[in-house]
This record gives structure tokens, sequence and C-alpha cells, in this order.
């Protein structure tokens, strides 16, 4: 059997686990990731916006909704758009974002007057575009800072990051990174994830306090916040690379695909998603040149790319398929009940 001296969570499943598991994993492998309480913190997105306040970072007016009369309530309040998203990082969600626009939606959606199982938190629609400060603290310090803007989403309404763009650290916003990342006592990498509207004012989305999906961009610019992470754990001091940059975008091909696929289905009814279609139609030759890093290729070890990349494909398929379908069985089913009113006419007649 192999030993291996650290264990690193990739995602928010990982790090529920380690919150269930802690005292035991940690008595036979080093975590990577502050203690239960401090990760806790972060799970709950209700504690960081309490934390966030105490420490001055704005955050967008949030309401914590527990059923469809509570969101009801909550639109009156915060008014149309607004967001919903789980209270909680769990192991799985139904969604991870939803806007909406209108009470019809909150009716589509939620139909039954009934509790949930998990609370949601119902904020106030920010504009803007996302932004992410990545960081690297130790003893409450920053020991390696790293900024993307998000350029596209999917689904393409808002978000995961699909194509983001290198910047340098925004002095104001990784001040106010650092801030809340001390007052929630954390130790490790984080993103902090913000949304800047066009006159610059930011507000706080939430904080991933694992690696985030977007962290091959960094790496790629010589920000190897992994390795950093590694050193730091075994006592080690990470040495910034002379060969950093900021000069570089990112893309999620997977991703990509099925964004595009989205908004296809959606242009057929909304008249802004069709101007959203031909504009990155027109543009797409932008997300693919020679300074566009791809998310998963390698050309040392291809595969992970590759069958991401068809696993997206043969799910917008089989989608596709379903599609096409319904819509020849409903056309049948048309012609079939006109056909048996004619039918009925006639010998009535």
């Amino acid at each position: 059997r192999q030993r291996y001296d650290l264990i690193i969570p990739g995602n928010d499943v990982a790090f529920t686990a380690l919150v269930e598991n802690h005292a035991e994993i940690s008595e036979s492998v080093k975590i990577a990731s502050p203690p239960p309480h401090v990760i806790e913190r972060v799970l709950d997105k209700s504690l960081t916006i309490e934390a966030a306040q105490r420490c001055n970072v704005p955050s967008p007016l949030t309401r914590v909704v527990s059923n469809a009369a509570q969101i009801r309530d909550a639109a009156e309040e915060l008014g149309f758009p607004f967001v919903l998203k789980p209270a909680r990082k769990m192991r799985t969600e139904d969604f991870k974002v939803l806007t909406i626009h209108d009470a019809s939606q909150i009716q589509q959606h939620f139909p039954a007057n009934q509790a949930f199982a998990s609370p949601l938190l119902a904020q106030e629609y920010c504009p803007g575009v996302g932004v992410g400060v990545e960081v690297l603290i130790h003893n409450v310090e920053c020991v390696t800072a790293f900024q993307h803007q998000r350029e596209k989403e999917f689904p393409y309404g808002g978000g995961v990051s699909v194509v983001a763009r290198a910047q340098q650290p925004d002095p104001t916003l990784l001040e106010k990174s650092i801030s809340l990342l001390r007052e929630l006592e954390w130790d490790g990498i984080a993103m902090v994830e913000f949304r800047v509207d066009e006159q610059g004012n930011a507000s706080l989305m939430e904080v991933n306090g694992r690696f985030w999906g977007t962290v091959s961009l960094p790496i790629a610019c010589e920000f190897d916040f992994p390795y950093h992470q590694w050193q730091l754990l075994h006592g080690q001091s990470p040495v910034p690379s002379s060969a950093a940059t900021f000069n570089k975008k990112w893309r999620w091909t997977a991703g990509y695909l099925r964004r595009m696929y989205g908004l296809v289905l959606a242009a057929a009814t909304t008249p802004r998603a069709r101007r959203q279609l031909r504009s990155e139609i027109e543009n797409m030759s932008l997300d693919f040149g020679e300074n566009v890093h791809d998310s998963l290729w390698s050309s040392s070890d291809p595969l992970p790319a590759i069958l991401e990349f068809f696993d997206a494909l043969k799910d917008i398929l089989v989608s596709a398929g379903r599609s096409l379908f319904r819509t020849l069985f409903q056309s049948r089913h048309r012609v079939e009940t006109k056909v048996r009113q004619a039918r009925t006419v006639k010998s009535t007649s």
C-alpha cells in the first residue's frame, strides 16, 4: 500500500467529508485545510456573509428562506431580479445559482408551498462581472496572490466560469479579501469571489476554501498555488517565479461547449439570447487563440481533456435527440388529433 503524507480537498464534497471525518483522517495524514470549525465558516454562506459584515467587506442584501412563501416575501423586499443559492455548500445541490426575473419564475421553480430540505439564500442582484481574488495565506500573511476576471459563464446567464482572463490583483479587492480571510481565521489557499460593476463597486459573492475551477490559469501564469501550499506545509518558503505573468486567458472547453448548446436552445425563444449567440459566434476565435490556456489539455497527458470533451458532447447529443423525439411525437399527436376530429365531423354530417 502506498503511503501519502498530504491530502488536498479538490471540491466541496471532499471538504464536507473532511469536516465529518477530520479527527479520524488527521491521525494518519496531514490535511491541507484549516480545522473543521473554520471550514464551516466557508461552507455555510450565511456565516461567511456575517464575517464580511463584521470587517466591512461589501456584500449583497441577503435573506435566508426555507419555503416558497418566504421566497415571495424576499422578492417584495429585494425586487426583481434577485438571486437564489444554497445557504450551505453540500455534497449534492439542485442548482448553484438561480436568477429569478419575475414572479412567474418563482411559481415555475417552486410551485408547492413546502419547506425546503435545506435553506436557501435570497440575495439582491449585483450587476457586473465576476472577479476572483486567489490568495495563499499563512500565519495571517499573504504569501501568493492572483486575480482573474470571468468573461463567460455556464449557464450563459450566470454560473461557473468558462472563459477567464488573468489580472494583476486590484489592491482594494486584495485588501478586502485578506481582511475577510483573517476574520474567518483562515490559513491556506482560498478564492474570494466578487461581483464588480462598471463604477468599480465590488460586492462579495462567496469564498471558496479549496482549489477553484480556474486554478490551472494561475499555474499557467507561473503562480503555482498547489506547489506553494505543499512547500508551506513541509516547512519550506515559496519563491516567486521570475517568469510570472498576467498575460493569459483560460478556457474550460467542455463547459464552453455546454454553454453554447444552452445558448442555442435559449436563442430559439429569447431575443436577448439570439443577440448573445450572434455576438459569440462572431468573436469565437478570441477564445481559441494562441494565448488562451485550456483548463485540462496537456500534450503529455491528453486523455482527461479528450474524455471530458466527448462526455459533454455525448450529453448534448442525448439531450438534442430527446428534444427532437418530443417534437416529432407532439407533431404526430397533433396530426392524429386533427384527423380524428375531421372523421368525427364527417360521420356526424
